[in-house]
């Protein structure tokens, strides 16, 4: 953050910092202070170049006249530990009148954001690891309507391997039938561990089906879910052994002989 004397200084500056950003070289020398490790008009670091402190921001050495205000400025004006890319603060020191533009352009952001009706926040890792734990609830229940009501509309769902039922599902309708399959294989899962964070949750569970008399699969599965908004966004299933599912999908879902397999479209 660094602290500007007045509105007006403050916008010449930025003006001045965008326009040498944009290769036209017209900033004038830069003040600094010699009680402060960055450009006071700038908020860059000082570099020794030739014995002679340098701002980054215009690789310009201090004049005599900038040397001669440095006391002045050093007690004018104080710089912040903390610089904050984008905010500045105009404060007149001793005089008790200050003006906080960060509070102004956070206000102007929450206000836009209401506006455009974002009110969406990021879920805490307990409210999302929490979510996750009601899913498989459902999962266990076999209501897939339940199910289906964690997932968002535009979800994305990754199956590995080489089979009938592998690759991406698109869409809550598509994935929510990737279950309804997945239901005649009369599958069962038990959690391990989950973990979360406020994007993500990982799960490790143990995965079974149970088909009498028929080809079976049981192994350790890992499922990355991405949660926006309360609901599951996209899902990466990793299998333990990829090989023995692979197989498990090829017996027990058939494609149909060709030329029926094929699409029309």
């Amino acid at each position: 953050m660094l602290v500007l004397r007045d509105q007006k200084q403050a916008d010449r500056q930025i003006r001045q910092c965008k326009s040498a950003a944009a290769g036209r070289n017209i900033m004038p020398a830069c003040r600094h202070s010699p009680v402060a490790s960055r450009c006071i008009a700038h908020g860059k670091k000082l570099v020794r170049r030739g014995g002679k402190s340098t701002c980054m921001c215009a690789h310009r050495p201090w004049s005599l006249e900038q040397k001669q205000q440095s006391p002045k400025d050093a007690q004018e004006l104080r710089m912040s530990p903390r610089p904050h890319s984008g905010t500045l603060v105009a404060n007149h020191v001793g005089k008790g009148t200050s003006m906080s533009l960060r509070a102004i352009a956070g206000g102007a952001f929450l206000t836009s954001f209401i506006l455009m009706g974002w009110t969406a926040r990021a879920a805490s890792p307990e409210e999302n690891r929490k979510m996750i734990s009601d899913y498989y609830a459902a999962y266990a229940s076999g209501d897939m309507g339940k199910v289906a009501s964690f997932f968002a509309e535009d979800i994305l769902w990754h199956i590995p391997g080489h089979h009938p039922l592998a690759g991406t599902k698109r869409g809550k309708q598509e994935v929510a039938a990737f279950f309804q399959q997945l239901g005649k294989g009369n599958f069962r899962a038990e959690l391990i561990a989950l973990i979360a964070d406020e994007n993500w949750v990982i799960d490790m569970h143990r995965g079974w089906s149970n088909r009498d008399g028929l080809a079976n699969v049981d192994t350790v599965w890992v499922l990355a879910f991405k949660i926006e908004n309360g609901k599951i966004k996209e899902a990466r299933n990793f299998s333990f052994d990829q090989a023995a599912a692979d197989s498990f999908f090829w017996q027990a879902y058939r494609l149909k002989p060709l030329p029926d397999r094929l699409t029309t479209e």
